[in-house]
């Protein structure tokens, strides 16, 4: 009976992903523009061709910017300590992509688009790349991936693993399922006790849990990252206050124009950045701070910014590190309604910078609780509090300070869990030597 309960949710599962691909297919071509990205992706991921790829390597799968960032450290380990290590990342967005080439090698490094676990397109998939080791990151399990790699031996190891209340709870709905797909991943290096509990509960056997913290804490400021902000340094001179609204989302930027509107009254010369979560929303966003009769600008014409300029929208990917590094206090957007979750305040931290954000965090609760009882970030609920917050930490500098002081303390204290990850993965060619 369990036998043909996972045959019958897989046969389901394949359905539904058989009948959407005609419609992911045409969504590219109806676009009003088939972007370069675009192109390549549906050449890729439809029609994918033999690629230099050396077999017997490994394999990353990232979903996003965040987490193709997240691996950064691993990645560069591998490369210096395994220099004819064939390495490939994967991803299934366009902004992952633009993220990959801003932070890897080509000559290292190989980037493929990620075929949506259709499972006649995951078997090329893996006949192209033959990898002998599969890393994924986060939340992406992707059942046809996993199932294939199970068939050809290949294992899989979760980093960063995590996984949402909202995907435990459909997990437990198909919870014989769930089993059935976890207990084929090798390891699952998770970042918090939290998390190794949900795995624990889905029916991972606790001997593959191992809690190495969140890797996001080892990102690194590289240098060419460091001449941009020496760069952006000298643009402003330090010569105002400057709050970043991180990934907001679809009501977030009016919230923060409006309390924008009522803090410059006090602070006449402040400069708000705005970087939304999704890139598909920078038009859209755009509007909105042209409805509020602001002066702004885009971050692409950041050189002709002016003391007249009152907000800069950021409508590039892969830059927040870059703007927390030049101002002076943050607030963390997807945090102002329970179906976003929060984000991550990791790079905020990193930068030394004090860190407000909405009462709903769930995706990044322990981090966001652990940083909260050391009084590192201000929750707001309402925009009299977010006024009331900003004003008091822009009119006092020692505080201001003194609390990014302490946010960097706690992510410095954090570090260490891509080294780890780094260890079992060497440990594990070592003994593949051997054999």
């Amino acid at each position: 009976m369990k036998r043909i309960l996972i045959f019958f949710v897989l046969f389901v599962y394949n359905f539904f992903i058989y009948l959407v691909q005609p419609i992911v297919f045409l969504y590219f071509f109806l676009k009003k523009k088939c972007k370069y990205y675009d192109r390549k992706k549906i050449q890729e991921i439809f029609f994918p061709k033999k690629k230099k790829i050396v077999k017997n390597g490994i394999l990353f799968h990232a979903a996003s910017v965040g987490e193709i960032r997240s691996i950064y450290l691993i990645v560069k380990y591998l490369i210096n300590k395994y220099p004819k290590l064939s390495i490939t990342i994967s991803s299934v967005t366009d902004s992952g992509k633009k993220q990959f080439d801003m932070l890897f090698p080509k000559n290292r490094v190989s980037f493929l688009y990620f075929p949506y676990d259709v499972l006649h397109l995951i078997k090329k998939f893996l006949s192209l790349v033959k990898p002998s080791l599969i890393i994924l990151v986060e939340k992406e399990i992707w059942p046809n991936l996993i199932m294939q790699a199970k068939i050809r031996k290949i294992p899989i190891i979760i980093v960063n693993a995590g996984i949402s209340d909202k995907s435990f709870k459909r997990y437990k709905i198909f919870k014989i399922f769930a089993k059935e797909i976890l207990e084929k991943i090798t390891f699952f290096a998770v970042q918090s006790k939290y998390d190794a509990n949900k795995f624990f509960n889905l029916g991972v056997e606790k001997n593959k849990i191992l809690e190495f913290g969140n890797i996001k804490f080892d990102t690194q400021i590289e240098k060419k990252l460091k001449k941009k902000i020496a760069n952006l340094k000298k643009i402003f001179r330090n010569q105002r206050k400057i709050w970043i609204a991180s990934s907001t989302h679809r009501g977030e930027e009016k919230f923060c124009l409006q309390a924008y509107q009522k803090i410059k009254l006090f602070f006449p010369n402040l400069l708000l950045i705005i970087f939304p979560r999704n890139p598909e929303r920078f038009l859209e966003v755009e509007k909105i701070i042209s409805s509020y009769k602001l002066n702004y600008i885009t971050r692409n014409n950041i050189r002709n910014i002016n003391k007249e300029v009152d907000v800069i929208l950021g409508n590039t990917i892969g830059e927040l590190m870059l703007f927390y590094a030049i101002s002076n206090v943050a607030f963390i957007g997807g945090s102002m309604k329970d179906k976003f979750g929060g984000h991550n305040p990791i790079e905020a931290a990193i930068n030394s910078i004090p860190i407000l954000v909405g009462p709903f965090y769930k995706n990044f609760r322990e981090i966001y609780e652990n940083m909260h009882s050391k009084k590192t970030i201000i929750i707001v609920k309402d925009l009299n509090s977010i006024v009331k917050s900003i004003k008091k930490l822009l009119q006092n500098d020692t505080l201001r300070k003194k609390i990014g002081e302490k946010a960097k303390f706690i992510a410095k204290n954090n570090k260490g869990a891509s080294k780890k990850i780094f260890q079992i993965i060497s440990r594990y060619f070592e003994c593949k030597k051997k054999l």
